[in-house]
């Protein structure tokens, strides 16, 4: 999206999307079981890494530059890792790109 590579938004609607003044999406199937499946995914991830996540806020703002902003799913425990966990659509493959 940022880049203007993605048929799915804009640089526009992601600077709303994060400000938090783009209008409400409505939940989706696969944004619902991708919410459901995060912390059995983030559990696995522990399991097979030996790494403890801790589930992070849900948007962290810069102490000083207070316009700038990300949103993470789970910080690693002692380590400077962040861990974002996604689920994929197999039916969708083709628009993952290579």
């Amino acid at each position: 999206m940022i880049c203007g590579l993605s048929p799915y938004g804009t640089a526009f609607g992601v600077a709303l999307d994060k400000l938090g003044k783009s209008p409400p999406r409505a939940k989706t199937a696969e944004m619902d079981w991708g919410l459901r499946h995060e912390p059995t995914i983030a559990a696995a991830y522990t399991e097979e890494t030996g790494t403890q996540l801790a589930k992070a806020p849900r948007f962290l703002i810069h102490p000083q530059l207070t316009w700038m902003g990300s949103s993470f799913d789970y910080f690693a425990v002692g380590l400077m890792l962040i861990v974002e966990i996604k689920t994929a659509n197999a039916f969708a493959a083709d628009d993952w790109g290579q």
